[in-house]
């Protein structure tokens, strides 16, 4: 009887994989549900289970997402047809939801789906873990399928919380706006983590609703880890760099022009004498690890600049890799979460974005901050000069940047932990709802 009086929360995450950015996401839901709710029993429900057992430390089952997302080609991205396959897996789906509800039989052959649907007759709660992938570009592996499996918690009758999120760019397709709807309107509470920028889009699309509040960014919940590999790199002048190769994330994405940032590099060491540079990598998977665009600018700087420039090449936890950051005068970078652990570490950054994709997902949390006048469009190259005059601007106004960081993020973690109160009490309510009607 105590085990059935357990609180059960099934996590609907994604892969665990080599960027520390998404990885510490999920971390950082799983760490916060057992900070609060110590008793509870978490599911998590992922694309390769076992990895996830390994590094969260917690139970979790292969998603039934995959059962529903699309495999990718050259044409997938347009592809209407595709689309509307999708869809009518999806309606499948749900019809064996409502058939297990209403009859208890499982009306499928796939494992994943069969579990799923048992383990929703119990649940206190459906969480949907952050991501930037909520929009046209991800449509077939992961907007899609989350969206189905959120419409199916649903129609189960099991609240459903989304937290962290980053929602768009725009939804390019009108078969894309029509599944977003019916995501975000299901979703019980919906959690950004870009406040307006968010909410623009949610508007736009008929699904901004009181329950839709700014929840942060679960990245930052566990607290920084230092370590010697962090101490080996401290430095008293240190600037942390992020660049980013993304180009293989859509058709039509730029390379990045590493000459060019190379020499931006060259230009604000000579101006400052103590300065030593540090790329920091968020992700070491293959299609754009970090590391690798670091080690081409590294190639192209002249002798005097190199010895003042590294690159950590060891693979780091999310939480050292913040420690590392937060110990910096100031950062410039491209990824997200890069630029997240600097601001949220209080740490001055240039915001620089290549394409659309990192324009908005950029651009909102320098919205979020208050801090627009200090983003840089280097999607028609990077101008070397330029680049380092705006640098060292951002060097000189330091101290009243560091100043207006404090401040916001303690307006912040009052925003974000207000959200996670709601969330827990959502939770609780429910479980005693279904222990009553036990």
């Amino acid at each position: 009887m105590a085990e059935r009086r357990k609180i059960s929360i099934l996590v609907l995450g994604g892969s665990t994989h080599g960027n520390r950015g998404d990885l510490a996401m999920q971390e950082g839901i799983v760490w916060s549900l057992q900070q609060y709710l110590p008793e509870a029993r978490i599911l998590f429900y992922a694309f390769n289970p076992e990895e996830t057992e390994a590094v969260l430390r917690v139970k979790a089952e292969l998603s039934p997402a995959l059962t529903l997302s699309t495999a990718w080609n050259r044409e997938t991205p347009r592809s209407t047809w595709q689309r509307l396959r999708a869809i009518g897996r999806a309606a499948v789906f749900w019809a064996q939801v409502l058939v297990h509800r209403w009859t208890g039989w499982r009306m499928t052959r796939q494992e994943s789906r069969r579990k799923f649907f048992h383990e929703l007759a119990s649940a206190a709660a459906v969480i949907v873990p952050g991501s930037g992938a909520m929009n046209s570009y991800w449509w077939h592996d992961w907007f899609y399928p989350q969206a189905f499996c959120v419409v199916a918690a649903r129609l189960r009758g099991v609240p459903v919380i989304l937290t962290s999120q980053g929602i768009g760019p725009v939804f390019a397709h009108a078969l894309d706006r029509w599944v977003a709807r019916r995501m975000f309107r299901n979703a019980s509470m919906l959690g950004v983590r870009d406040a307006e920028q968010s909410f623009r889009i949610l508007k736009d699309l008929g699904a901004l609703q009181a329950r839709c509040v700014h929840s942060g960014d679960d990245a930052i919940l566990m607290p920084m880890q230092s370590s010697a590999a962090v101490q080996a790199f401290a430095h008293e002048g240190l600037i942390a760099v992020n660049f980013r190769d993304s180009s293989t994330y859509q058709k039509g994405f730029p390379k990045p022009a590493l000459p060019n940032f190379a020499r931006a590099l060259e230009i604000i060491l000579q101006q400052d004498d103590r300065a030593h540079m540090l790329f920091v990598p968020i992700s070491y998977n293959a299609q754009d690890d970090d590391r690798k665009p670091a080690r081409g600018v590294c190639s192209l700087l002249d002798e005097k600049s190199q010895p003042r420039v590294s690159v950590v090449e060891e693979q780091m936890h999310a939480q050292e890799l913040r420690a590392l950051i937060a110990a910096a005068l100031c950062g410039m970078g491209i990824s997200y979460h890069f630029l997240l652990f600097c601001l949220s570490s209080n740490v001055p950054a240039l915001g620089l974005f290549a394409n659309a994709y990192y324009e908005h997902k950029t651009t909102g949390l320098f919205q979020l901050y208050g801090i627009e006048e200090w983003l840089v469009d280097i999607r028609q190259g990077v101008d070397a000069e330029s680049l380092a005059e705006k640098f060292a601007r951002l060097q000189a106004a330091r101290g009243e940047i560091t100043a207006h960081l404090h401040r916001r993020n303690a307006e912040l973690r009052g925003r974000e932990e207000a959200f996670r109160n709601q969330m827990i009490g959502l939770i609780s309510a429910e479980n005693r709802s279904r222990q009553s009607g036990c």
